[in-house]
């Protein structure tokens, strides 16, 4: 009676004193430091928290939600020409990007659809055809915005979902990028049949898709001869 008194008080004394267990939760996605995911074509997309715009309150159809500035008109089709090579429009460059984000390396070195995490984004820009480090003029085509002016575009694509992955698909990459240069829609402009770029906004704003043109010196663009908000 006495030793099982004196082993039912041990255990008990062990149980008070015991370190609580660790938390087995992970942290949140938006705590997570920026990471790089390495595409097939050997160059990095960078995944991190997504941005910090305001969900809206209101139920709101898929649609374009901003423009991009007025100093990043750029033609939809190839123009003119750079390094002999004709020069990538906004088309071209949506195409590359939907084409090198869709599949990254794993750890075994083969093929793998990228995901977007809940709170997470995925930025990259397209430049070059091949953005591999080389010389320029072996680099094939590069994105031009108006007026033959050398630039990139910055594509981001943002899941602003509380939970829920959203893997990457080709087709509705190109699909959701390529509202910005629908003739009459906002951020195309009808004269020289160009764009802005812009944010295409899914899930009431859950989801975007933006394309940013952006001009690779200082020098300004030659003014737009049409008027657009």
């Amino acid at each position: 009676m006495h030793y099982s008194y004196l082993l039912s008080a041990t255990l008990a004394a062990l149980s008070t004193a015991s370190p609580a267990p660790l938390s087995t939760t992970h942290l949140s996605a938006a705590k997570r430091a920026p990471t790089r995911i390495q595409l097939l074509d050997g160059s990095y997309l960078t995944e991190s928290a997504a941005s910090s715009s305001p969900l809206s309150r209101r139920k709101e159809a898929d649609k374009i939600s901003s423009c991009g500035p007025k100093s990043g008109w750029m033609p939809v089709a190839d123009h003119d020409m750079h390094l002999d090579v004709q020069m990538w429009g906004y088309q071209s460059a949506v195409k590359e990007f939907c084409h090198r984000a869709a599949y990254g390396l794993n750890l075994e070195g083969s093929a793998t659809p990228v995901v977007v995490g809940a709170g997470r984004r995925i930025q990259y820009t397209i430049r070059w055809q091949n953005e591999k480090a080389m010389q320029d003029n072996i680099r094939g085509a590069r994105v031009g915005l108006k007026g033959a002016q050398p630039g990139h575009v910055l594509f981001e694509v943002n899941n602003k979902r509380s939970k829920g992955d959203y893997t990457m698909i080709e087709s509705d990459c190109n699909i959701y990028l390529m509202h910005m240069a629908i003739p009459g829609q906002d951020c195309y402009g009808s004269k020289n049949a160009d764009t802005k770029g812009g944010t295409w906004q899914m899930e009431e704003n859950k989801l975007t898709f933006n394309a940013f043109p952006v001009a690779d010196s200082s020098e300004k663009n030659i003014v737009h001869d049409e008027f657009r908000k």
